[in-house]
């Protein structure tokens, strides 16, 4: 009976010494990769507060800034941080692994925040000078409509005949401007504002000028009304170009941004079983 006693009490003091043994070790473990996770916390917390959503990121400085300077560096050295810290145990070793795989994450997101910071920098700098022709387009356009008015003044006649035709004319353009606009705010794509070009308003533009052609009205009239029809020329011919870069940063951007979508929706899941599963660790030591 002795025996059996002390047999149960080497056991009992040697399971205490192993709990307690794996207690320390998962203390260390904590100790070690505490001041990497409070800091992440914090700077992720900054972020976070900047932008929620990845489909709106692009063009704010200040926030590109924090990317290229703050963020990138700091995931590539908790990288290193966490990777050199030797987890004790096979379920330190799990836990571990779900860190490691949450900072790798993390990194390639804000790595490819960079990158989108950089492919939208480079499709506005290639925009800057269509913008100027359409600008440009735009005063032409805005001349000739003063150099119509002043025709018109002197034949009454030739102001009815036209009225409904600029009527018309005007509500093209202003699908044009609206659809263009839209475009711009990537509310739609370039797909669609070409199909607008090519099956509404060129073959509308090719009969306004056949109709104001065919108008018995005065020589310089029938002129100023056909050059004001006529500056929508240039504006579309820019604009179709604007479509055609917004079409090649949609192939290279928006592909991009799905892979951030994902990967900040796996990192945020990776997170959470690395948190969930250090609580639940933690708990299990008491």
């Amino acid at each position: 009976m002795r025996k059996a006693a002390a047999l149960a009490a080497l056991a009992l003091a040697a399971l205490s010494c192993g709990g307690g043994e794996e207690k320390a070790a998962f203390e260390r473990y904590e100790k070690a990769v505490g001041p990497s996770l409070t800091a992440e916390a914090e700077l992720r917390a900054r972020f976070g507060e900047k932008v929620l959503d990845v489909n709106s990121y692009g063009g704010d400085k200040e926030l590109a800034d924090l990317v290229d300077r703050k963020m990138v560096p700091f995931y590539s050295e908790m990288e290193k941080a966490v990777a050199a810290v030797v987890p004790e145990g096979g379920r330190l070793t799990e836990l571990h692994a779900l860190l490691l795989r949450y900072v790798a994450l993390q990194k390639d997101l804000f790595s490819s925040y960079r990158l989108l910071d950089t492919r939208l920098r480079a499709a506005a700098e290639a925009e800057q000078p269509i913008r100027e022709r359409l600008q440009s387009a735009e005063g032409t356009r805005n001349e000739a409509a003063k150099a119509l008015n002043s025709a018109v003044t002197t034949s009454p006649e030739s102001r009815n005949a036209l009225a409904g035709l600029f009527r018309q004319e005007a509500a093209a353009a202003d699908q044009v401007y609206k659809r263009l606009a839209a475009l711009e705010q990537g509310e739609v794509g370039a797909a669609d504002y070409l199909a607008l070009l090519d099956g509404e308003i060129a073959p509308f533009y090719e009969s306004l000028l056949a109709a104001v052609d065919a108008l018995d009205i005065p020589v310089t009239v029938k002129l100023a009304a056909k050059a004001y029809a006529g500056t929508m020329g240039p504006f579309i011919a820019a604009s179709r170009e604007f479509a055609a870069l917004r079409a090649t940063a949609e192939k290279d951007i928006d592909p991009l941004r799905d892979r951030m979508g994902q990967a900040r929706d796996d990192a945020t899941a990776a997170l959470e079983q690395y948190t969930s599963g250090a609580k639940a660790y933690r708990d299990s030591l008491r």
